[in-house]
């Protein structure tokens, strides 16, 4: 028995001496030299069984750090749409009802030049592969659309004449614009991605590898639509007016039918006694892919008395920017 007594004594002086427990007397609860009370969640003290103590308590370590909640990754881009809100937003400012842009005016604006900038860069870092085909085509019509206003802008800022049929229209040959991750040219994105023309001219120097995602990204916007000839607009009076606003994929469908109905009842550019435009002759082949030959393209948008227009003449097309 006495033995035993010592066991027990030995056992606290040298839980004490390791600053595990403070003294106290027999049938008290031992604390933990942070002062709190080394309890389950039963009310038992840790270590100690009903009658006595039965095992070696843990060395007190202090008060253990609050844990931090994990940093949640950066998150990526929606593969599922793009806000073509700011695009909308700088057009809506600077387009008019004749769809002319003010470019000095924009470019005097440095808040709205980087409004462009960081759209731009969004659509840079975004591949639309993965978003509704409706919304794939949208984000490749605002995507030409909005980098031909930037490399105009930028042409200007050198030269306030510039137009784009200069150098035998270069402008459009340029590879400089960073789209879904890849670095384009504006006749990749017409003749390449939206009208799957891979046997164009302008995509006979394109590599390879880039040419395989061009094919990749014409396959997710799906079969030529020739109504994107009246929404993508090459900075030119002649063009179709420019949309004071974006194109949305929910919105897709109203918006070229719209934009393609103004175009043909334009007589000064789309059809009329003067003619028709020299569009329905440079992309015949994308009418004729959708059974629908330039004359009965027309008819089908025309509100006027069709005998009228005059199918034999082109429309002397014009180059002069359409500026303010």
């Amino acid at each position: 028995m006495m033995k035993k007594r010592r066991s027990r004594e030995l056992f606290f002086l040298v839980a004490f001496a390791m600053g595990g427990l403070s003294w106290a007397p027999a049938g008290c609860k031992a604390t933990s030299s942070s002062g709190r009370s080394n309890t389950t969640s039963g009310g038992e003290a840790r270590g100690e069984a009903r009658e006595g103590p039965v095992a070696r308590p843990a060395p007190d370590m202090g008060t253990a750090p609050a844990r931090r909640a994990p940093r949640r990754a950066p998150r990526r881009a929606s593969a599922r749409a793009v806000s073509h809100a700011p695009l909308g937003a700088l057009l809506g400012r600077y387009v008019d009802a004749r769809g002319r842009v003010g470019y000095k005016r924009w470019m005097r604006s440095a808040s709205d030049t980087k409004a462009l900038a960081r759209y731009l860069a969004r659509l840079a870092a975004v591949d639309p592969s993965g978003m509704p085909r409706s919304e794939q085509k949208a984000f490749w019509i605002n995507a030409y659309n909005a980098n031909v206003l930037r490399g105009v802008m930028d042409k200007l800022a050198a030269d306030s004449s510039f137009v784009v049929s200069r150098k035998g229209f270069a402008f459009f040959d340029e590879v400089r614009y960073k789209v879904a991750g890849q670095r384009l040219s504006l006749n990749e994105m017409e003749n390449g991605v939206l009208r799957g023309d891979f046997g164009h001219k302008s995509l006979g120097k394109t590599p390879a590898p880039r040419l395989a995602l061009i094919r990749g990204w014409h396959k997710g916007v799906g079969k030529v639509d020739p109504r994107i000839h009246f929404a993508l607009v090459c900075a030119s009076v002649g063009c179709p007016n420019l949309r004071a606003g974006a194109y949305r994929g929910v919105l897709l469908e109203a918006q070229l039918q719209a934009d393609t109905t103004a175009y043909i009842n334009d007589p000064t550019k789309g059809a009329g006694p003067k003619g028709i435009s020299a569009i329905f002759s440079w992309f015949k082949k994308d009418f004729l892919a959708v059974g629908l030959p330039p004359r009965r393209f027309i008819a089908k948008y025309y509100k006027s008395d069709i005998s009228k227009v005059r199918f034999s003449k082109e429309i002397k097309y014009s180059w002069d920017l359409n500026r303010q």
